[in-house]
């Protein structure tokens, strides 16, 4: 066999045994996620556990405080403000139904116009649906009314069974929380036998580089907590406060006021679609109680959610992570394609992360090419020796 021969067969060997590798590692994709989004917490508590230890607390009893705490959050978030919420949900998914029929009614016996709309409201209307399509789409809104409030009883039931999964492919989402949990307290106990091993396994350049840079990605993580956290806390206090308000000055008597602050604290860890999902259950709580308190409650968390964008984001995030929104929204996609709901939650760090690298290459390209395009740093420019040296070398 002669030796071109053989090197084609390693290099097949080679690509096969590659493919096999991806192959399995595609079927155990989920649980790689999982390891990802362990690692990624792990990266998270190692700050308080280092600076714990300091106090002479221990490792394992710091993780099980952080879980702890996450633990009572989850449980208020499932527990409580979950059940408040589908109570709602069937109560105004009941009210619009309600309304459909009497609207119905209404049409019937003396068309639009007994609805007392302004000309050119009644006008849009009639030049959007037709008339004879506008019994029709009351009759939709009641017949369907049931199988949304069904639907959304199933969907709760299996959130609180644990049967919802959050990136599919194992189990519910209890067994992938517990999953996490486990393998990031033995990771934070391994942590240094596991960074070793990373070392060894990453190429020496690859591995020396993240060693070098690991302060600032930990600097970044440790920053993206305390932001959060101080802008959730503001957002919480700045929602129950103008819901007080509204109960106060306006007397609707809108009820599980602390329940939808906590929502919207608590949705601040999702970037940019958070608030909105905070404004839902607000919204069917408010139709529940009257229209004119679902239209105060639209406005009030139309002027919170300004606030938060104009001036306490600026000041408490972009003060920490200057990142651009563009960019952390394409993070935000991807993440939420390979982690689900955990990746979109993580979107921010990560984006900062990949801005330390970016800036880092960026730094160095620009180095490297300040002096000519052949420059690199195994061959560095040749300074021109100074005209003193010059003349002081020639008299010599």
């Amino acid at each position: 066999m002669s030796q071109e021969i053989k090197i084609w067969i390693q290099k097949i060997l080679i690509l096969i045994g590659f493919s096999i590798l991806l192959y399995f590692i595609y079927l155990s994709k989920s649980i790689i996620t999982l390891l990802i989004i362990a690692g990624f917490i792990t990266f998270l508590i190692i700050p308080l556990v280092e600076k714990w230890k300091k106090y002479k607390i221990p490792e394992w009893f710091t993780v099980i405080f952080v879980y702890f705490i996450l633990f009572i959050l989850f449980s208020i978030t499932v527990g409580t403000i979950l059940p408040i919420v589908i109570t709602y949900i069937s109560k105004g998914i009941s009210a619009i139904a309600l309304w459909a029929q009497n609207a119905q009614s209404i049409y019937l016996n003396e068309g639009l116009a007994g609805f007392h709309l302004h000309p050119y409201v009644e006008n849009f209307i009639t030049n959007l649906i037709q008339p004879h399509n506008l019994s029709n789409l009351f009759k939709i809104i009641q017949q369907n009314s049931s199988d949304i409030q069904k639907f959304i009883t199933l969907s709760a039931s299996s959130i609180t069974q644990g049967s919802v999964s959050l990136i599919g492919g194992i189990g519910g989402i209890l067994t992938q929380i517990t999953f996490i949990a486990i393998a990031s307290f033995f990771m934070v106990l391994e942590r240094k036998g596991i960074a070793v091993l990373i070392l060894d396994v990453l190429p020496k350049d690859i591995g020396l580089y993240i060693k070098t840079h690991f302060a600032n990605i930990q600097n970044v993580c440790t920053s993206w907590i305390k932001a959060t956290i101080l802008l959730s806390l503001t957002i919480f206090t700045m929602t129950y406060i103008g819901l007080l308000l509204v109960n106060w000055i306006f007397g609707f008597g809108i009820e599980s006021i602390i329940s939808l602050a906590l929502i919207s604290g608590i949705m601040e860890f999702i970037p940019y679609i958070g608030p909105l999902l905070a404004l839902i259950p607000a919204l069917i709580i408010g139709i529940g109680t009257s229209w004119n308190a679902a239209i105060a409650i639209l406005i009030l968390y139309l002027i919170v959610q300004q606030l938060e964008g104009n001036v306490f984001v600026p000041i408490i995030m972009s003060k920490n992570l200057d990142i651009s929104p563009l960019f952390v929204f394409v993070i935000m996609l991807f993440g939420g394609a390979i982690g689900g709901i955990l990746g979109i939650i993580v979107a921010i760090p990560i984006a900062g992360i990949i801005k330390i690298f970016y800036s880092d290459f960026h730094k160095k390209r620009k180095t490297r090419f300040r002096y000519g395009i052949c420059y690199n740093e195994k061959n560095p420019p040749i300074k021109e020796k100074s005209k003193s040296k010059k003349i002081s070398e020639d008299k010599k």
